[in-house]
């Protein structure tokens, strides 16, 4: 509005600018540290990349237009997200981005020959240094585990059920993937021992022994009753 004045009258324009949060989390939607991230113009051109941390990141003044969030490197555990496409609106208002990364998963399973789930061995695996990730006796159930980075493991059976042998060592790869990744390491069953007989006991060498003596008396016997006949033929 002009007023009827002669004082100098001002009007002022101000210029909002634009404003990005982007929250990088896991699936439960906690902030998730360590993730590499880039933003990408629809030109392929860098705008900015950094590192997440426990808050959302933010970012002012982006121009207009289309926009690709990329992520470089996921931390430990978790597995690689696709890229996100965004658009920055004309507007002052807060826009947010969110990103989520899958843990990798991974079961394994301790059974035996027939495939049925063999409780009571006690289980380690190992990662590719030979350090150990995490140790378990089996149940009836498999085994569960979260977050393991991509990489190569050893699975090894420090003891074995009663009755049952131990296993040889499985190596396995966890994968860059959010499937539940299956390992499966089988016991075979000891073999049946016959019974021996036991140390010191004579029961079986007497019985031949008797045996022997009856033959021999039944053998015996006749000659000599033979030659008693001969003798007394000869008086």
């Amino acid at each position: 509005t002009v007023e009827n004045t002669n004082e100098v009258q001002k009007v002022e324009m101000k210029d909002d600018v634009t404003k990005v949060e982007i929250s990088k989390t896991d699936i439960a939607g906690k902030e998730l540290p360590g993730a590499r991230l880039t933003i990408y113009d629809k030109d392929g051109n860098v705008v900015e990349s950094w590192v997440s941390g426990d808050q959302p990141h933010y970012i002012e003044m982006l121009p207009i237009g289309e926009y690709t969030l990329h992520e470089e490197a996921a931390p430990e555990g978790y597995l690689t997200a696709e890229d996100i496409s965004f658009e920055v609106r004309d507007t002052g208002e807060i826009q947010k981005v969110s990103m989520k990364d899958e843990a990798t998963r991974v079961e394994i399973t301790k059974t035996d020959i027939a495939g049925k789930e063999l409780p009571g061995a006690k289980l380690t695996v190992y990662d590719k240094d030979g350090n150990v990730v995490e140790s378990w006796v089996s149940e009836e159930q498999p085994h569960y585990m979260e977050m393991l980075p991509a990489g190569e493991y050893t699975l090894h059976e420090g003891s074995a059920p009663e009755g049952y042998l131990l296993a040889e060592d499985i190596r396995f790869e966890v994968r860059n993937t959010g499937e539940i990744q299956k390992v499966t390491m089988k016991d075979e069953r000891k073999p049946e021992i016959p019974d021996t007989p036991k140390t010191g006991d004579r029961t079986d060498f007497l019985f031949w022994l008797l045996l022997m003596g009856l033959a021999c008396i039944g053998v015996v016997a006749p000659v000599v009753s033979c030659f008693r006949d001969l003798k007394k033929g000869g008086e």
